[in-house]
């Protein structure tokens, strides 16, 4: 890891006073202008050593993720290997016989969106993945996950199991209760804003990327004419976030609600609000509250 300025210069001076026979006990020959000049040109190359520095730290690390996309049977192997993947690729062993090149037929490549979790019970992976439509993180068809499936057992080495994922998005539901300032906006707009502002934050994040509380609640508060996201709802009792996953495995699609704490990895690698066409930001999830509502309960 790279110094800091402060003590690169510290180095330098403490060095260049060695060898020029500065030490402090001394009465340097030197007028005080010459030493300005000389401790202007040290900082000059702390500076320069610096960013030396830092720039090999930014190499050293472009140059490790690159060897671990390349080190065959790695996750970070299996997760570059997704993404260059187009149907009816073909795949060769490389010239120098250390792994495999992907060789596509002019078709697309199909995977943008790709990731991986461990399992540590057999040491395998789970390999999500994901394409996009119009913009949209959409997951393979079942002809596509056929295909692609084909295509991970031809570049899978001998070794830890890979489990492949492509399933739709995890169904956040927010049981919370929101005030709004009524003078900026009515109960119908504070509402769209909200639904809004967690949409927008769902499609910031990045795929398979941690999903925190803090951060949804923060979102909204940013909202315009949200004045405040209490942590519990009028009766008493604490607003929640709520999860669902998508397996496929349930009837009706998705498994039962858990309540997020603090933070939670989505088992799609995303997030949705929208259920069979309806969002699960409304009336009957959203508590809302006027600000004037809220001052009185509060003086209660």
């Amino acid at each position: 890891m790279s110094r800091n300025i402060r003590d690169i210069y510290r180095s330098a001076v403490e060095t260049r006073n060695k060898y020029l026979q500065l030490a402090t006990d001394k009465t340097p020959d030197l007028s005080a202008s010459k030493m300005s000049v000389m401790n202007m040109i040290t900082y000059t190359m702390s500076s320069l050593i610096y960013t030396f520095e830092n720039m090999f730290d930014v190499f050293l690390a472009d140059a490790s993720r690159i060897l671990e996309k390349r080190t065959v049977g790695t996750p970070e192997y299996y997760v570059f290997m997704a993404t260059q993947y187009s149907p009816g690729c073909t795949v060769v062993v490389n010239e120098d016989a250390t792994g495999l090149d992907v060789i596509d037929n002019g078709n697309a490549k199909l995977i943008p969106y790709a990731s991986f979790e461990t399992v540590t019970s057999n040491n395998g992976i789970v390999l999500k993945v994901c394409k996009d439509v119009d913009g949209a993180i959409t997951p393979l068809t079942s002809s596509e996950l056929s295909a692609f499936t084909d295509y991970i057992k031809k570049i899978r080495f001998v070794g830890a199991p890979v489990v492949i994922r492509s399933v739709p998005a995890d169904l956040f539901t927010p049981k919370i209760r929101v005030v709004y300032n009524e003078s900026l906006v009515s109960a119908e707009d504070a509402l769209a804003n909200i639904k809004t502002a967690i949409d927008n934050y769902a499609k910031s994040l990045e795929y398979d990327n941690n999903v925190y509380q803090s951060a949804i609640i923060d979102a909204i508060q940013e909202a315009y004419g949200i004045a405040d996201v209490p942590s519990t709802l009028s009766d008493g009792t604490p607003g929640r976030f709520l999860i669902q996953k998508n397996d496929y495995s349930t009837p009706g699609g998705y498994s039962e609600q858990k309540e997020i704490t603090g933070w939670y990895k989505p088992y799609s690698g995303y997030l949705t609000t929208l259920l069979n066409g309806s969002t699960t930001i409304n009336t009957n999830n959203i508590e809302l509250q006027s600000r004037m509502e809220y001052l009185s309960s509060k003086n209660q």
